[in-house]
């Protein structure tokens, strides 16, 4: 069930629905609130909910956006339209909210249109800001295919293309247009001596490197873009500069915190992510938890990371709804399980153990065929139009 915060306003005091006011929902029971409907949010949601807990999902958009398929949307527009899903079907017993948290106290969440939450327990799980093409700018389906139908247009017409950014996100860009436009002159910038980034090994990157020079890729790390992120042309801190119609932004994103500074900014590190205990606990706020791009661990910000806290995060709240202590604990890794996709039939996937294993195009074509699109319908438990299939 969605429900727009002000509806829910209305329906508990409808004599009073622009004054804001407290709600609690579930006198009988502790409640639970989720903010952030993301991967991790949904999946704690979900959890909580099968088992009878009183769970509300606070989520700024009316539908989920599966951010693991936006890229190839860059080169297939239409893509886009499949990676928009209801929440609708999510949960049998607890609600979704559609607002933006404003501010956040260890007793209550305050929405941006003046509605007060209250809880038992909260988790932060709002996720990180990501740039255009990783995630669209609008919450719309119709929008969104617009503006990536423009981008994809602007990719198409474009001699020359640089992206900025040599992480999981700028490699999987880059082989999507390399993938769709062959022949198309594409360079990919990292600051660092190496691609992906610190959490996997070296030869892992320097296998994606070689897929992408293969493919035609113009590949060059260990230099600093000087110029703006969208500036034509690019200029290089050795003093280059690299030409391009088009500059594609790959950089990463910043945790999405600023609502916590005004009543808890003590929790959180100097990039502005949440300290919290080995049991996702908020570090001395034991009715909060926090887990995904958030959290200040010292390990990869990914889909899969964040789907490992919400289980820990899930488990410490049944404990706690039994009286019991939280005793399920998350140990950061600073080696990743990844899978990076080139297009549909190649890329590579790194497993964490042994120093680093990496596997070939085989494996990036177990993400690359449809990046997992399938599965994120199957986990809110709705029905995809096109192929009739869903979750249970």
């Amino acid at each position: 069930m969605v429900v727009p915060s002000e509806t829910l306003r209305c329906v508990a005091q409808p004599m009073a629905c622009t004054i804001p006011e407290t709600v609690f929902y579930g006198s009988f029971m502790k409640s639970i609130l989720v903010i952030g409907g993301g991967s991790s949010g949904v999946e704690l949601a979900r959890a909580l909910d099968d088992i009878g807990l009183d769970v509300t999902l606070v989520t700024r958009n009316s539908t989920f956006f599966w951010a693991i398929g936006a890229l190839r949307a860059a080169v297939e527009p239409a893509w886009v339209r499949q990676l928009f899903i209801p929440y609708d079907t999510l949960m049998r017993r607890g609600r979704v909210v559609t607002g933006t948290v404003t501010s956040l106290t260890d007793r209550e969440a305050t929405l941006a249109d003046g509605m007060v939450l209250g809880f038992d327990v909260a988790v932060i799980a709002t996720g990180s800001e990501v740039p255009f093409p990783a995630w669209p700018t609008t919450g719309m389906v119709a929008e969104a295919e617009a503006e990536y139908s423009a981008l994809a247009t602007r990719i198409e017409t474009a001699r020359l293309v640089a992206i900025i950014g040599g992480g999981p996100v700028g490699i999987e860009l880059a082989g999507e247009i390399a993938g769709a436009h062959p022949g198309k002159a594409v360079t990919l910038l990292e600051a660092s001596e190496t691609l992906v980034g610190r959490y996997t090994s070296t030869q892992f990157g320097a296998s994606l490197k070689r897929k992408l020079v293969r493919s035609g890729v113009t590949v060059l790390t260990g230099v600093a873009v000087v110029s703006a992120l969208d500036e034509t042309p690019v200029r290089l801190a050795d003093g280059r500069v690299i030409e391009a119609d088009l500059v594609l932004n790959a950089t990463g994103g910043r945790p999405n915190t600023e609502f916590l500074r005004p009543g808890l900014g003590d929790v959180l590190d100097p990039a502005g992510r949440v300290i919290v205990e080995p049991t996702m606990r908020v570090r001395d706020h034991p009715a909060l938890y926090a887990m995904g791009d958030v959290v200040a661990n010292d390990e990869p910000k990914t889909a899969i990371v964040a789907n490992a806290h919400a289980r820990v995060v899930a488990k410490n709240i049944l404990a706690w709804s039994r009286g019991e202590a939280p005793r399920a604990m998350h140990r950061a890794k600073t080696r990743a399980l990844m899978l990076v996709p080139l297009g549909k039939t190649g890329g590579a996937a790194h497993l964490p153990v042994l120093g680093g294993i990496v596997l070939g195009d085989f494996a990036g074509r177990m993400k690359g065929r449809d990046l997992f699109v399938s599965r994120a319908w199957a986990k809110l438990r709705a029905v995809m139009p096109e192929t009739g299939s869903g979750g249970t």
